[in-house]
């Protein structure tokens, strides 16, 4: 019965699943959200929501250019990297690049405005137009085309009205307002930056509302409402935004001394304060048209007190700003504003003939068919002009004149109101249709919905009889399906004992095969042991034969008639002889400590000192295309002495495979309160992380087979931790590998003070020789040999110090070099490049390998006597030619 109740199910929900429908977000809901869910959508990063993130960063950009260019550059930026060309997110991106090129003044502006100058993109949807024609009337605006900014903020209206975007209407009526305070006709102004405020109060964001609050306080303050004015610049000036810049600071300390002045003398006086403090903390950070409406504000303020001189002063300050005087015109805004304050200021200082000019000219400047506030003031500045210079008669005419033209401006402000609120009614009568045909629309929809639920009604129960039938077909079926998976189980169970019987025959095979392996593994290891002894005795014979020369020159140079006085020169040569032998003694036995197969003998040792004993061995068994460094800090462990060394070895052999181009090799020996830490770092191609977890293992390699056992970690490993320590690997790839083991601490072994005199060469005059040799103790003794048979002589302990004693003392006659050297200059590429700059230069190459290269040159096979090179030295002298230098 579940079974059935389910195959029913799961049919009803195919074939009548419930569809889920995902509301669209539009422009005007996200111009509603607030800064941070703006953000928030912008920053997503999802491609099903790719186009609502793009109108995000849109919005953002064009709330941002209130805010700060920089961020409106910003989002953008990262708009327009992402949308599709011919679209609606395409064109509201070109309109706020065209509105931020001009805010900035940009070279660029022309073009990116020049979409204005085309059509209104009439297929585009509601909020594409309207947002068009608002930036249409923001560009006529900035350029002074005021007829062209209103039409398009009417047009803005018409559009925005239809989808109800408060942003655009707020920008449309506020753009009217600044049309008609810009002509002097606040009663006009007023009812449209009224409207703007109303619908500013429904947005998110608080630039702009400061900006029609500004313009509406402004608005008030012209038609003596100064208490409104104030309490909406007291808003105004809680906003943080205000207190961000320097030019709205200003203003809204203008607008304040100007409504203040209506107040009394007492806030005058409190105004002409304010104001002076903001004129001297921000005069030089605001822009030329705030400077100007900054003094205007000021020279009121100053009328105000009975203070014409210093109105005067002021006023001619806003001329001076304008870059204007009276003669040029009335057709800058902040000249018209000044003009009336001008002239009564004259007449309060006393030059009422100047005042009654001015505002004579005044009058004749303003066309009578288009009157505005201006004209109604100067008549009555003029009629009070009169009355001073005793012509009442003038005086009356004036201010008759002014009562006609304001009856004028209140009516033709008293028809402009009734068309608006005539075009408002209309509009609502028009939403108030729409609304009824919407209600109609909802209740056709309701009507096809319940048509809908009986359909689907009737499709479930005809759903519900088929799956009826389709249960008890399935029964059928479920009898035979039953029968044939019996048949099919029985032939199962006999494939599977077949298979498991072959498997077992496999798994045997497989154990054999890996016994093989692991016999193959041993064998491998130990040809692996004698691989790593072979280049340990190389080195080791290398090293030996450099003592051994040391040894044999000291001995020879005691033999001679000038050795046989016991003087202090035959005594360091003694010294240097006994130093040479104890450093032979002790590489062979690091030699036989490696060979040997025998249990743990710990010795205490200094490691700084080990190392630099060892540090021959090492670089020998590196090769001359590592560089080795050593940062060593004074401590002693306990280890087995050979041990330790086959250690080292082994780790320099696994840099120097990690190396192949060769490279930089670091061991460090770092002491704390318990431990000694010797870490070996190398600059080779590094391991992964899962090779570093098994690269301790026994045999595990990354070598192909029959080039590596896969021991040297894991014994190096063993003798860490048989040692009371223990061993870690730090890796990446490309970047090389340091591997660090941790040994116990125990105290310093008694010092034993020796100290080897070196021999002082003695001076001679036959030739100048170089002699180039890393060995310290074998380069000092051919020093002494050299000098003793009359040679000048220099040394250098690599090819690239000899190159610098070369440049530094100039060419020598003689070179006598050691082949295998540290560094990328050898013996014999040394020779080679000082040939080429002197072909006539002798050479004599030297080398502890029986089998070194030596092309030409004359060669010398460490050990060697004092014969062996007097002789040397006389046939490279007599070279006539050049020797080949390849």
């Amino acid at each position: 019965m579940t079974r059935r109740i389910g195959c029913l199910s799961l049919l009803v929900f195919v074939l009548f699943g419930v569809r889920a429908f995902a509301a669209a977000e539009d422009w005007q809901s996200l111009r509603m959200l607030d800064q941070e869910a703006l953000a928030e959508i912008g920053a997503q990063d999802s491609a099903a929501l790719d186009a609502r993130r793009v109108r995000a960063q849109l919005m953002l950009a064009d709330r941002a250019l209130n805010q700060s260019s920089e961020d409106a550059q910003a989002w953008l930026e990262l708009a327009a990297a992402q949308v599709q060309p011919d679209t609606e997110s395409a064109m509201i991106a070109a309109l706020i690049r065209c509105q931020l090129d001009h805010r900035l003044n940009r070279a660029e502006a022309e073009q990116s405005c020049a979409l204005l100058a085309q059509p209104a993109p009439r297929q585009s949807s509601d909020f594409v137009l309207a947002y068009f024609f608002a930036t249409q009337g923001y560009y006529h605006y900035r350029l002074g085309a005021h007829d062209l900014s209103r039409d398009a903020a009417n047009a803005t209206i018409e559009v925005a009205g239809r989808i109800g975007d408060h942003a655009l209407l707020a920008a449309a009526h506020n753009l009217i307002g600044l049309y008609f305070s810009t002509r002097l006709r606040p009663r006009m102004a007023l009812p449209h930056l009224e409207t703007a405020w109303e619908h500013s109060k429904a947005l998110g964001s608080p630039e702009f509302k400061v900006v029609v609050q500004t313009n509406l306080a402004s608005v008030y303050t012209y038609l003596g409402r100064s208490s409104e004015a104030l309490a909406l610049l007291a808003e105004v000036q809680k906003a943080p935004v205000i207190h961000l810049y320097a030019t709205r600071r200003i203003v809204l300390a203008s607008m304040i001394a100007q409504a203040q002045i209506q107040q009394g003398q007492t806030e005058a006086v409190a105004a002409e304060q304010a104001l002076l403090a903001a004129i001297t903390r921000d005069e030089a950070e605001v822009l030329p048209d705030a400077r100007t409406f900054a003094y205007t504000s000021l020279g009121l303020t100053q009328l105000a007190l009975d203070r014409p001189e210093d109105a005067l002063r002021s006023f001619d300050r806003v001329l001076q700003e304008a870059g204007q005087d009276f003669t040029d015109g009335l057709n800058h805004p902040r000249i018209q504003l000044v003009v009336v304050p001008y002239a009564r200021a004259l007449r309060m200082a006393g030059e009422t003939d100047r005042s009654i000019a001015l505002l004579r000219s005044v009058i004749a400047s303003v066309p009578k068919d288009d009157p505005d506030q201006l004209l109604v003031d100067a008549h009555q500045a003029l009629g009070a002009a009169l009355v001073v210079a005793g012509d009442s008669r003038g005086a009356d005419r004036a201010r008759a004149q002014s009562g006609v033209i304001q009856q004028r401006l209140w009516d033709a402000s008293f028809r402009y109101r009734i068309a608006t609120l005539s075009g408002k009614l209309e509009a609502d009568r028009r939403e108030q249709e729409l609304l009824r045909v919407q209600e109609r629309e909802t209740q056709f929809q309701q009507s096809l919905a319940r048509d809908a639920k009986l359909r689907w009604q009737s499709w479930i129960i005809a759903a519900m009889l088929v799956a009826l039938l389709l249960v008890l077909q399935s029964q059928r079926l479920q009898k035979r399906l039953a029968e044939t998976e019996r048949r099919a189980n029985e032939r199962l169970e006999q494939q599977v004992h077949e298979r498991t019987r072959a498997l077992e025959d496999e798994m045997a095979e497989r154990l054999r095969a890996e016994v093989e392996r692991r016999e193959l593994l041993d064998q491998l290891a130990e040809a692996d042991k004698m691989r790593v002894f072979g280049q340990l005795s190389a080195g080791v014979a290398h090293d030996f034969n450099n003592l051994m020369t040391v040894v044999t020159l000291a001995a020879e140079a005691m033999r001679t008639p000038a050795a046989t006085p016991p003087t202090a020169q035959a005594s360091e040569m003694l010294d240097s002889i006994l130093a040479a032998a104890d450093s032979g003694k002790r590489i062979t036995a690091d030699l036989l400590a490696y060979a040997r197969k025998q249990p743990l003998e710990p010795v205490t040792l200094g490691l700084d000192d080990f190392l630099r004993e060892t540090m021959p061995l090492l670089r020998n068994t590196a090769g001359e295309t590592i560089d080795i460094a050593l940062e060593l800090d004074p401590c002693a462990v306990r280890v087995d002495k050979g041990q330790l060394a086959t250690a080292l070895l082994n780790l320099v052999l696994n840099a120097k495979e990690a190396m192949p181009q060769g490279g930089r090799l670091l061991i460090r020996v770092k002491a704390s309160s318990q431990q000694a830490v010797i870490q070996v770092c190398d600059s080779g191609v590094g391991m992964a992380l899962p090779l570093q977890r098994r690269a301790t293992e026994p045999f595990f390699t990354t070598k192909t087979l029959g080039e590596g056992t896969g021991l040297g970690l894991s014994m190096v490993y063993g003798f860490a931790r048989q040692s009371g320590g223990d061993l870690a690997i730090e890796s990446s790839e490309g970047r090389g590998t340091t591997v660090s083991i941790t040994l116990p601490l125990v105290p310093f072994p008694a010092a034993a003070n020796e100290s080897l005199a070196h021999p002082r060469p003695a001076p001679g005059n036959r030739v100048r020789a170089l002699v180039v040799e890393d060995r310290e103790e074998l380069r000092c003794m051919l020093e002494r040999t050299l000098a003793q048979a009359g040679h000048q002589v220099s040394s250098a302990c690599s090819g690239a110090d000899a190159i610098e004693v070369v440049n530094r003392e100039g060419m020598p006659d003689l070179l006598i070099t050691d082949i295998v050297m540290p560094g990328p200059l050898n013996g014999y590429a040394l020779a080679s490049r000082l040939q080429e700059r002197d072909p006539a230069l002798a050479v004599v190459l030297m080398s502890g390998y029986s089998d070194a290269p030596h092309g030409d040159f004359a060669f010398l096979q460490k050990p060697f006597s004092m014969t062996e090179l007097e002789g040397s030295i006389a046939d490279a002298l007599r070279h006539e030619e050049p020797l080949p230098t390849g």
